[in-house]
């Protein structure tokens, strides 16, 4: 079996059955971000950290997902994540520099998961790098 770096994060911070998750998110060079319904990063794929040049995972986690982003796109942010609480999908293209600051334009789509009672579990994030031009939030 193939060492899933994915995997062993997710089980040492908690998540539970994870294998599925971390396979999917190691599938994809997407960045793969789980968030809290308040917006707090809880998790971000380790292809993800490669893309965003984020050596630690511990430098992100518990932060709130619009502090990683430049304070213009703060409303941006907030309002794909408060898009995501109420139930819908928020997508945009915005400009964002790596943690090694290489700017970076990132076509991100967003989305609410729901646990087993059917409420707001979690949120995922997938962001992928674009040459495409930047693009307001559209929520559907």
């Amino acid at each position: 079996m193939i060492e899933n770096t994915d995997l062993i994060e997710m089980r040492d911070l908690g998540f539970p059955a994870p294998e599925r998750a971390a396979a999917m998110m190691s599938c994809t060079r997407d960045c793969v971000k789980l968030l809290s319904p308040e917006g707090l990063i809880t998790y971000m794929s380790h292809n993800g950290r490669c893309a965003m040049e984020i050596d630690d995972l511990g430098a992100i986690v518990g932060r709130r997902w619009s502090e990683v982003w430049p304070s213009e796109s703060t409303p941006l942010i907030e309002g794909a994540v408060t898009a995501a609480c109420d139930g819908k999908m928020a997508h945009f293209i915005a400009e964002c520099p790596t943690a090694r600051q290489r700017l970076a334009r990132w076509d991100v789509t967003v989305i609410g998961i729901a646990g087993q009672d059917g409420r707001l579990d979690e949120i995922m994030a997938v962001s992928r790098e674009t040459l495409d031009p930047c693009r307001p939030l559209t929520i559907t």
